[in-house]
């Protein structure tokens, strides 16, 4: 398994190997590949621990580009540009 996605916690491979051998759900083909990478999620959770504690913080505009785009809009002060812009004219067809 790998690291996906932002806020995962730790140990995020060793928990979605243990995840799919205990699903109903899991195909009965993906369940001995889990636990075949079980034991190697452990280890490379454990030696990527320092590395997800370094992305424990309280800031989510890392990962999110959501997060990203309304800190950069707030930076540019977007919505009072906006409000303060003059309305596009509708444009008239022609004959």
């Amino acid at each position: 398994m790998s690291h996906t996605g932002p806020n995962q916690g730790y140990y995020p491979g060793t928990r979605a190997s243990a995840d799919i051998l205990v699903d109903d759900n899991s195909s009965w083909a993906l369940k001995p590949l889990a636990l075949i990478d079980l034991p190697f999620s452990a280890v490379l959770d454990t030696l990527l621990l320092p590395w997800d504690y370094a992305r424990s913080d309280d800031d989510k505009s890392i990962d999110s580009p959501r997060e990203r785009i309304l800190q950069s809009e707030k930076l540019n002060h977007t919505q009072e540009n906006l409000a303060q812009a003059a309305p596009y004219p509708a444009a008239t067809p022609t004959p």
